[in-house]
């Protein structure tokens, strides 16, 4: 609990899952990325997050729904 929500630097974004969320979209937070949507729990959408080079937001997020 205390890493999802802290708002700490931690030297790098970190981009996350294990923690599914309940609204099936990625939780943006300054210092992290969650994007585990629930595939496995909830049935939501198996989702990636696309980045670039120059910046630490995601560019896209790419979302699936598993059958």
């Amino acid at each position: 609990e205390f890493f999802l929500s802290s708002d700490k630097n931690f030297g790098r974004l970190v981009v996350h899952g294990h923690t599914p969320t309940e609204n099936g979209k990625p939780d943006v937070r300054v210092n992290r990325v969650n994007i585990d949507t629930g595939a496995a729990v909830f049935g939501g959408p198996l989702t990636a997050a696309v980045f670039e080079d120059r910046t630490t937001e995601a560019v896209r997020f790419l979302k699936s729904i598993l059958q």
